[in-house]
């Protein structure tokens, strides 16, 4: 199934409200004034990851620990 995701005139896009730990595949559909061409042959499957495991691979670590950490240092 096709579903339009997004328009715009850059090269890069940001798909929002995918689910976690799902696979993906995306086709490109260029449209301009001369009309729109054939989609694109699909990507290769892309998984898409927890906010837990988003956060670790931006070095962001657990967030829930340092929450933890500052109700224990306030604590005191």
């Amino acid at each position: 199934m096709l579903l339009r995701l997004a328009f715009n005139r850059f090269t890069h896009c940001t798909v929002e409200g995918l689910s976690p730990s799902h696979d993906y595949q995306f086709r490109v559909i260029a449209e301009n004034f001369y009309g729109r061409s054939d989609p694109c042959e699909p990507t290769s499957l892309i998984k898409t990851v927890t906010e837990q495991e988003g956060r670790q691979k931006k070095g962001l670590g657990d967030t829930d620990g340092v929450l933890s950490s500052r109700l224990s240092n306030n604590n005191s």
